[in-house]
């Protein structure tokens, strides 16, 4: 009886064939397991950005709610004092000024030497990235009865009552405008021009 003799080329050739294969599969597993890991990295990065800009946002809706209130008050109190139009911006922009340097744990800048008052502040976002809020103070005018606007609210007796303030009929685009609400860099960058020249010596 005769014996079968398998030739050893064969097997060998499987055999490396089988781990070529399996060395092509633990690399390609490697390179998706490490993308995957960087893109995880990267949206977890994307998603603390995101989250950092909307608490710098929230915290600078609420100083701008702040300013709004002074604003406010200050209108109501300047026109408690000065009733006439011809002192009155003069008089309601020297008490704005001093009440809004009195607001607290905000970067605030103000200019009100030019025609167009103006109002910024800043309010960080990280260690590289901060807010900046920029508000153009619109005209005003005192209080007073003929330029209030009637609330939709009715008295005793069927009467409309007035009511003065934010929702007067001369200042219906408000005390302000937002003029910018952008992101810049905490700091700036400085370019090196310098040439290092060898030392001829």
């Amino acid at each position: 009886m005769k014996k079968h003799s398998y030739p050893m080329g064969n097997i060998g050739s499987v055999s490396l064939l089988m781990t070529f294969i399996i060395l092509c599969l633990v690399v390609f597993a490697t390179l998706a397991l490490s993308s995957a890991a960087s893109q995880f990295q990267y949206s977890q990065k994307l998603a603390a950005s995101h989250a950092a800009y909307y608490e710098a946002s929230n915290s600078a809706t609420d100083t701008l709610k702040e300013i709004d209130e002074i604003l406010h008050a200050v209108h109501a109190e300047v026109s408690g004092t000065i009733p006439s139009s011809a002192d009155f911006s003069e008089a309601y922009y020297e008490a704005a000024l001093f009440q809004l340097s009195q607001l607290q744990n905000i970067a605030i800048e103000m200019d009100f030497t030019g025609e167009e008052p103006v109002i910024i502040y800043e309010v960080p976002v990280s260690e590289s990235q901060k807010l900046q809020v920029a508000l153009a103070l619109n005209p005003v005018v005192p209080i007073s009865k003929k330029n209030t606007v009637p609330d939709s609210s009715k008295a005793e007796g069927g009467a409309d009552t007035a009511m003065p303030g934010k929702q007067t009929a001369a200042k219906a685009g408000g005390y302000y405008r937002v003029t910018a609400w952008q992101t810049l860099p905490s700091s700036q960058w400085k370019a090196d021009n310098q040439l290092k020249l060898l030392n001829p010596d």
